[in-house]
């Protein structure tokens, strides 16, 4: 079976210059875990996809099938994003008053 998914992990907490052991703590998972996932020993769960997809910003896809759905740029502006909640907040009210409009709308 393919180690898509654990190679990946495993290059990502590298770039990161991070251990097992911190990436484990930092997602909520056993250095075991991490350990059994780099070296296909184990596949990780969805909920362990979404955790290192969060955690190392790229998408479970790019995880899964080593196939990036987001390009760099879009993926850095997501980053900016999440880090200034102000911003998000303004955003996040704009997509809610763009719903209600188009709820109005459609009815």
């Amino acid at each position: 079976m393919d180690n898509i998914a654990g190679n990946i992990v495993k290059r990502l907490r590298k770039e990161a210059k991070i251990t097992q052991s911190e990436l484990a703590t930092n997602i909520g998972l056993t250095r075991r875990m991490i350990c059994a996932i780099e070296l296909g020993e184990s596949q990780p769960t969805m909920m362990q996809l979404k955790a290192f997809s969060s955690y190392f910003g790229v998408s479970t896809d790019y995880l899964i099938f080593g196939v990036e759905s987001i390009k760099p740029a879009e993926r850095e502006l997501l980053t900016l994003i999440k880090e200034d909640s102000g911003l998000m907040q303004s955003l996040m009210c704009a997509l809610t008053a763009k719903k209600n409009v188009l709820n109005r709308l459609a009815a």
